[in-house]
């Protein structure tokens, strides 16, 4: 007697994503729309039918607010960015930022270290003894436009003891 039954059921997340697409107001649909097109060009694995539709249920729980949109992009595995659909000329530039910037952060430590900037410079980087592989990821991020990462190198602590809450940060 087989205690459990498998049932398929299908594309669930891909339907749910579509019919929660709909549901948004026009002109939110069509910025989302965008910003799942840059997803899929880039073939950015953390943007799967599951965390869309988590993303659109973000949304719609907070009455389709397009900050909220914005914010919810974390969901999508992206930094929460509430001014993105300020400017609708400027989202596909700002998503591809966002992926470029989480791609050199999600990288694990040793891979693609020193590698070319976008610029064709090599990436100006802090000593490897002493730093954080926090620190040395927000080096690898001297790009045009990302300055903050340099402001928020500078607050990384070097001794992982001294941080909030004296926890041990993994090196």
């Amino acid at each position: 007697m087989a205690t459990f039954e498998e049932i398929d059921l299908g594309d669930v997340y891909g339907d749910l994503t579509r019919r929660l697409l709909t549901e948004l107001p026009e002109g939110l649909r069509q910025l989302v729309s965008e910003v799942f097109a840059v997803l899929d060009e880039k073939r950015w694995p953390y943007a799967d039918f599951l965390a869309r539709s988590r993303y659109l249920l973000t949304i719609r729980h907070n009455e389709f607010d397009a900050a909220t949109a914005g914010a919810a992009l974390f969901g999508l595995g992206l930094v929460p960015d509430f001014t993105l659909f300020d400017d609708r000329t400027q989202i596909r530039r700002r998503v591809e930022r966002n992926l470029n910037a989480m791609t050199v952060l999600s990288r694990r430590p040793g891979q693609g270290e020193g590698a070319p900037a976008a610029t064709g410079a090599r990436v100006r980087r802090p000593a490897q003894t002493g730093t954080t592989t926090a620190q040395r990821r927000m080096w690898r991020l001297d790009q045009p436009g990302l300055t903050t990462c340099h402001a928020l190198y500078d607050k990384v602590p070097e001794d992982p003891a001294s941080a909030p809450g004296g926890q041990q940060v993994r090196k």
